[in-house]
């Protein structure tokens, strides 16, 4: 299926956006410069993708629809990745959330129906990590106009 092929290469583009968002966000929180400052968040560290976004689940609060997906989205990661596996199968026993999350119209054929759920998904997931991912930050202005970003410390909000 040509469909679900472009789709498992959104699939592992957007994983690989994600990956990037979430390494930012701890490289940030962890106070350092640059990702290979932590051997572990680095493109050849050990830290997985699915321990990277299970610790940012850890540590920002994700509501209960999101984590499911955020789970979902992990498994599917997973099922890929060590299974070789097409992303078709994968989705099996996940679809009726999927398909009940992200409906479509009746009117089109089911090979194009389960392209757009899965198309969708993995868009909605981007914007949820583009989302959470995101460290607060305040303007500060000085008495001279120019203004300065500060980063807001969690624990103060």
């Amino acid at each position: 299926m040509n469909l679900l092929n472009e789709v498992k290469e959104e699939f592992f583009f957007t994983t690989y956006n994600i990956d990037q968002l979430i390494s930012k966000y701890l490289i940030k929180r962890l106070g350092v410069n640059d990702i290979e400052t932590i051997n572990a968040l680095g493109l050849k560290g050990r830290m997985t993708f699915e321990t990277r976004l299970d610790l940012l689940m850890q540590i920002r609060s994700v509501s209960k629809l999101n984590k499911k997906k955020l789970e979902i989205y992990s498994k599917l990661y997973q099922s890929l990745m060590l299974k070789k596996d097409t992303l078709l199968n994968a989705t099996g026993k996940y679809f009726e959330f999927l398909a009940e999350n992200y409906p479509q119209e009746d009117t089109m054929t089911s090979d194009k129906k389960v392209g757009k759920i899965l198309t969708d998904f993995v868009l909605d997931v981007q914007h949820i990590i583009e989302k959470i991912s995101k460290i607060p930050t305040l303007k500060i202005i000085n008495d001279d106009d120019r203004s300065v970003e500060k980063v807001v410390h969690l624990s103060a909000i």
